[in-house]
């Protein structure tokens, strides 16, 4: 019962835009048919679905046949779509995503796609940006990159520190230990596993916070006596 309704909260009452940047980065065929069945009522969702060109075949005839189109036959979608550029297809991306509402970038980040997660990662909205930090499709390149980000939220970066997985990777530690936002609280727990050269570079970096910088110097200090010993 509550994936289902889980599934409901993603799909249903989703602008045509909104579910055309879902759609279009749609891992599997399942995608489309949990919209076709939440949408049935929505004829620009169905219009969208049944010109998609990565729509199964039956979710295509399924939604003609809905919108009431003659033979229930699908229409070809216009071929200029697919010739765009990739610098037209993000621009593209990023217009439809700059049109949405707070509430549909919200549902939208947890299930986007590659391309549209690097755009609402850099969302104003601290929920936007969190939804993309929870999104099962993100990549460890993606956290890499996010954990260095200085404009990500606090509350966003706590996320990266808390995800086991992630934090074995030494790029996002590091990453996460050299950004100023990053809370000194969780940086501290984290420079037992930083090498010494990048301790003895986080040591000497003014945009850190001192707590951190401190804390960096003594374990390198404490290092260098080890190696003496």
């Amino acid at each position: 019962m509550a994936e289902q309704e889980n599934s409901a909260s993603e799909f249903d009452r989703l602008s045509a835009d909104a579910m055309e940047i879902l759609l279009d980065e749609a891992q599997d065929e399942g995608m489309f048919e949990e919209a076709l069945r939440l949408n049935t009522g929505n004829p620009g969702i169905l219009r969208l679905l049944c010109g998609h060109p990565a729509a199964p075949p039956r979710v295509r005839e399924e939604a003609a046949r809905v919108l009431g189109l003659p033979g229930g036959k699908a229409p070809c979608l216009p071929g200029g779509k697919s010739e765009q550029t990739e610098e037209a297809k993000r621009e593209n991306l990023a217009q439809k995503i700059r049109a949405l509402t707070a509430g549909e970038k919200i549902r939208i980040s947890v299930k986007a796609g590659r391309e549209a997660r690097s755009l609402l990662i850099k969302d104003s909205n601290k929920q936007v940006v969190l939804g993309v930090i929870a999104n099962p499709r993100i990549t460890v390149s993606e956290v890499e990159m996010a954990a260095r980000t200085r404009s990500l939220p606090e509350e966003a970066l706590r996320e990266i520190a808390k995800n086991k997985e992630w934090v074995k990777n030494y790029s996002v530690i590091y990453n996460l230990v050299s950004n100023s936002k990053t809370p000194p609280g969780v940086t501290v727990g984290f420079l037992p596993w930083i090498k010494s050269k990048d301790l003895n570079l986080i040591a000497r970096n003014k945009d850190i916070p001192d707590a951190v910088r401190t804390a960096a110097r003594r374990f390198s200090e404490v290092r260098a006596k080890k190696r003496q010993a």
